[in-house]
């Protein structure tokens, strides 16, 4: 596949939640990698396109996040029966969360990389 990402992807297995706009339910997730702009998350099952969601979690030094985001793709996870599903972080997060994400991001992409934790 030839696909063309703006931003380099940084593995991070990290258990969050995630909420569905609207539908007043929570589950639990795994987010498998994350970029500037947006993360990859694990479902039960596929998300559609364009879905809004809210993620919930925990960032080493930075505490506990919120951030609001849309659903650009979903695609079964290889050799697994779940889902992952790519996220775009929207305006609807607050602005000072959003920096301290994108500096989280940052630094870590400043880190000596192990072979596993980039992708591209």
């Amino acid at each position: 596949m030839n696909e063309r990402r703006d931003y380099w992807r940084l593995h991070i297995d990290l258990p969050a939640t995630y909420e569905i706009v609207g539908s007043g339910e929570e589950a639990s997730t795994t987010i498998l990698n994350i970029s500037h702009s947006g993360l990859c998350i694990q479902s039960s099952s596929f998300i559609k396109k364009n879905t809004l969601v809210v993620l919930k979690f925990n960032l080493e030094y930075l505490g506990d996040m919120v951030l609001h985001a849309v659903v650009m793709w979903s695609g079964p996870e290889k050799g697994k029966k779940c889902a992952q599903n790519g996220v775009k972080i929207t305006d609807k997060t607050d602005s000072t969360t959003r920096k301290r994400f994108v500096h989280f991001y940052e630094q870590k992409m400043l880190e000596p990389p192990k072979s596993e934790d980039v992708m591209l």
